[in-house]
């Protein structure tokens, strides 16, 4: 990241999952940072669905019965 702040440098309720996916975007290396911005999407989902609901085992048919809005 260059030597970018953290995000939680600046706010420290921001989640570490989301820190992760903010600096993998901010990468300076091509091959660090997401292909997409559907993996980044993908990625975020994710990390939501672990913070709020960290009980449920994530698989793909799950994440749909969670958020329909998925597809």
């Amino acid at each position: 990241n260059g030597g970018a702040p953290l995000p939680t440098s600046y706010n420290p309720n921001i989640p570490n999952g989301l820190e992760q996916i903010i600096m993998k975007g901010m990468s300076l290396e091509i091959k660090d940072r997401y292909v997409s911005a559907t993996e980044m999407l993908q990625d975020m989902e994710e990390s939501a669905i672990r913070m709020f609901l960290p009980h449920i085992i994530i698989r793909q048919d799950l994440i749909i019965w969670v958020m329909p809005w998925h597809r």
